[in-house]
């Protein structure tokens, strides 16, 4: 079911994620128990447990969808006590989630409201009544960081809240979220406003209607307040699902080119370009794809710039290149030596350096020519836009190839540091000592 789904949702610009089971329970609908502690040592990788079956919904997703999030909760309605036995699967792309309502007892009571946050309640069932504050819930939070912490996999709350007479709502809500904040995860409020009359005074969790039981009308309130400023928190980034530009980007680029041991002037352009990229004061992010391992030093690192090597004997751009694209989905595509791949997802740019190959065959090797011959006019239609060295590649472009002119920009080369003019007389007047030279000469 879960592979039929993600084949045919898998491109769908309005798929976040595929969840694959919301609150798996089969420890407490079969077995009522409550404490993995209890479960485990008696039905781990049974039927009943959750753990034996997600890795394979999983395994075939990615069969068919390499891209798009999934999202695995633990068991007993992904309860967070549950989740340092949930187990990852290894897939780069998996969200594991939480959903919080504990104590079940105070954010779901209901009338007479006697616990109160903060307060006294008994949280252990040993029949004592224990501090019910922020130091609990940052206790009761704590298996999310240390899951994260353990295996650099990221965690969601995809579920909390608490009905909006609870008294303290305002304060435990505020310390909640505050606390999802402070582990750097993200968080999914349950907010229950349904537009179906026999439903519509079922509205526990409508925060616009403010503390009264009794009232169904939208009113200023002191939970909606603090759910308000946090949520004021959020960066808004326009959907790219419509062709918005987003305010931040995964640019994916081709390094090659950079690693070989003998650089022309198109690997010399690569390195140079990346280099000047990679320097940027920018928020956006790169992702570096190599067919060999670059040496040490060779770019900076930084947090916004990843490398991956993904090596492959043959044909490494039209099939291990885009492969990787295809699993890693990025905004955009920059290759800059004239071949992109056949598919791949996304918009792309391209270098065209100029085509000396057409105009002048016999200085090009025939294989390496008919290569370009066939590549370069096909990358330059598919690319957004094309970078040429000169006003002339791009009118040879538009020429030999039909590629429209608006979509090329000229771009002129710079120059090297290393190829700076030398303004030392020192310098100068050694050079001149060493080879013989003039005070004025012509280099040809």
């Amino acid at each position: 079911m879960w592979r039929y789904t993600a084949e045919r949702y898998r491109d769908n610009p309005i798929v976040a994620g595929y969840d694959l089971m919301v609150e798996p329970n089969g420890s407490a609908v079969f077995l009522d128990i409550w404490n993995p502690e209890d479960f485990y040592p008696a039905y781990a990788a049974s039927l009943y447990d959750w753990n034996q079956l997600y890795p394979r919904i999983s395994t075939a997703i990615r069969e068919v969808d390499p891209a798009t999030p999934i999202l695995i909760g633990a068991m007993s309605y992904s309860a967070v006590h549950w989740l340092t036995w949930l187990q990852p699967t290894g897939d780069s792309r998996t969200v594991y989630t939480v959903h919080q309502y504990e104590p079940f007892t105070y954010t779901h009571q209901d009338a007479p409201l006697e616990v109160v946050y903060p307060g006294l309640l008994d949280l252990d069932w040993d029949g004592i009544p224990d501090a019910f504050d922020r130091a609990y819930l940052a206790n009761l939070l704590s298996p999310i960081s240390d899951f994260m912490h353990v295996y650099e996999m990221p965690v969601a709350v995809n579920e909390f809240g608490v009905q909006r007479w609870e008294p303290g709502a305002a304060a435990f809500m505020a310390d909640e979220m505050g606390l999802f904040e402070q582990l750097g995860v993200n968080y999914a409020l349950w907010a229950f406003n349904p537009a179906w009359p026999p439903y519509q005074q079922n509205d526990a969790f409508d925060f616009l209607h403010g503390p009264d039981p009794e009232n169904h009308t939208s009113v200023e309130n002191d939970l909606l307040g603090v759910i308000m400023s946090y949520w004021s928190r959020n960066t808004i980034r326009p959907s790219n699902a419509g062709g918005g530009v987003k305010s931040t980007m995964h640019i994916a680029v081709d390094a090659s080119r950079v690693t070989l041991a003998r650089r022309t002037g198109t690997e010399r352009y690569a390195l140079a370009v990346l280099r000047a990229l990679l320097a940027l004061d920018t928020p956006h992010e790169f992702t570096l794809y190599f067919r060999d391992s670059p040496p040490p030093g060779l770019f900076l690192n930084g947090s916004c710039v990843r490398q991956r090597v993904v090596w492959f004997p043959r044909l490494w751009t039209h099939v291990r290149f885009a492969a990787a694209l295809w699993a890693d989905r990025p905004d955009v595509t920059f290759v800059p030596a004239h071949t992109l791949p056949l598919a791949f997802p996304g918009p792309a740019v391209v270098t065209v350096h100029d085509l000396g190959y057409h105009f002048f065959p016999e200085a090009h090797p025939s294989w390496p020519r008919r290569y370009l011959e066939w590549s370069t006019p096909r990358s330059a239609q598919r690319a957004a836009v094309v970078l040429a060295d000169s006003e002339a590649t791009r009118d040879d472009l538009t020429r030999v190839y039909g590629i429209d002119p608006a979509k090329v920009q000229v771009v002129y080369p710079g120059v090297d540091e290393s190829l700076a003019r030398v303004t030392d007389p020192d310098e100068l007047g050694r050079v001149r000592a060493k080879y013989g030279l003039p005070t004025e000469y012509l280099l040809f």
